[in-house]
């Protein structure tokens, strides 16, 4: 009982991810079985029988400096390694002010 609270306690540290659950038809037409990824979501979905569930990224809090650098995320990744946040700062290619959060 304490090993599997205390390796319980472990991986809660290490949950990053969100689950949801949709019952009924699979959307998009997908079939019992099929996986998809959302378009423009860093999410792994799954037709299950009686309807489907997505897992996507959790909720990640980062500290930096906001008025030279901005997070993102590579959406070309698939999940789960979309899910990592990523910083840009002025000077650095690829730099977009619009995306500047100020």
């Amino acid at each position: 009982m304490q090993i599997t609270l205390l390796l319980l306690l472990s991986c809660a540290g290490l949950s990053l991810s969100a689950i949801w659950f949709g019952r009924g038809e699979c959307p998009g037409g997908h079939k019992l079985g099929d996986t998809w990824r959302s378009e423009g979501a860093c999410e792994r979905c799954e037709c299950q029988d009686g309807g489907f569930y997505c897992a996507g990224c959790g909720v990640y809090a980062l500290t930096y400096d906001n008025v030279n650098c901005y997070d993102y995320r590579d959406m070309s990744k698939d999940y789960p390694d979309c899910c990592t946040p990523l910083l840009r700062c002025r000077g650095e290619p690829g730099f977009n002010e619009t995306l500047l959060k100020n």
